[in-house]
């Protein structure tokens, strides 16, 4: 359950914080969604979570422990994140899922069933050896260095089964579907619902399609380091259009365009 308190961010000393009087509280299980445009703060948001950038004040807690109070060892392993640009390494398919080979590969094939890639991985050709002896195929066949045997699409479903076989209480995509095709947007929805929402993780999505986070808990509305809005889409949808509509993705993007116009309004001074 991650809480930013009065959070305030800044890559240096010397520069204004990219962050600045964050206040909110997430409760464990929600489905949050994180729309802004660019520069707003998204990532730096998701950052501070990680300790990838320190905090100039405020706190940020997970059930009630201070991030900053636990070791990165144990911090981020505990946090699944899926970013932008999958990442896949030269290895085989399991090497790439199961690093540390923690699991069977029962559940290897489970996880690539659910994020709807166990067929690409059935199809791939026999890893062989220098002497052209067959290794073996399947979870033993090769992946090539940054994933280029795969497509961008396939890439980005095999992170997701890298993700559910880590069972973590917290995920955190960063416009994880951002270059992918609708078809693979809608596997990796399909498992968010089945493997984190059902279980109990809290979900953090950075959005680029807004049809995305359109049946989220919550969606923050990010403004220039702060928090514009934050509520359900329908609040958000009733308060700027004036409409409950959620069938369209579109309605949503206007009710958050219109949030950030507001809070540009607010912050410029008259003339």
């Amino acid at each position: 359950m991650p809480t930013p308190t009065f959070l305030q961010v800044s890559y240096r000393a010397d520069y204004p914080p990219v962050l600045r009087g964050i206040d909110l509280h997430l409760q464990a299980g929600q489905r949050v969604g994180v729309v802004g445009r660019t520069g707003a703060g998204k990532s730096t948001l998701v950052g501070a979570l990680l300790r990838l950038v320190d905090r100039d004040s405020g706190s940020l807690t997970i059930d009630g422990i201070d991030v900053c109070d636990v070791g990165l060892h144990q911090l981020r392993p505990r946090i699944s994140v899926i970013p932008q640009t999958p990442f896949l390494f030269s290895g085989t398919v399991r090497q790439n899922l199961d690093p540390f080979n923690r699991h069977t590969d029962v559940e290897i094939w489970a996880a690539l069933e659910t994020s709807g890639v166990k067929e690409v991985v059935q199809a791939l050709p026999d890893a062989v050896d220098g002497a052209g002896m067959i290794l073996g195929s399947g979870l033993l066949a090769m992946c090539e260095e940054n994933g280029g045997n795969f497509s961008v699409g396939e890439r980005q479903l095999l992170c997701l089964a890298r993700a559910i076989l880590s069972r973590n209480r917290i995920l955190i995509m960063d416009e994880a579907t951002a270059n992918v095709d609708l078809d693979t947007d809608r596997k990796v929805q399909q498992a968010i619902r089945e493997c984190f929402s059902e279980r109990g993780c809290t979900v953090i999505m950075i959005a680029h399609r807004l049809r995305t986070i359109i049946d989220c808990d919550q969606v923050l509305v990010m403004h220039d380091g702060t928090i514009a809005e934050a509520g359900h889409p329908h609040e958000l949808l009733a308060k700027y259009l004036g409409s409950n509509d959620l069938n369209s993705s579109q309605n949503l993007a206007a009710a958050a365009a219109a949030a950030t116009t507001s809070a540009d309004t607010k912050e410029r001074p008259d003339p």
